[in-house]
């Protein structure tokens, strides 16, 4: 019993881990979604 308690949590830990990187990658995207948009808006009130 106490086996495949620990690998469940290995499980978990692993799980959260993969959750941090693609909570990064979406973050990173988001940020550049942003700039971009602000890029854009920037143009806008220069012309």
């Amino acid at each position: 019993l106490q086996k495949s308690n620990k690998k469940q949590t290995q499980q978990k830990k692993s799980k959260s881990k993969d959750n941090l990187i693609q909570n990064a990658e979406f973050q990173e995207r988001l940020t550049k979604k942003l700039k971009i948009y602000v890029d854009l808006i920037q143009d806008d009130k220069e012309k």
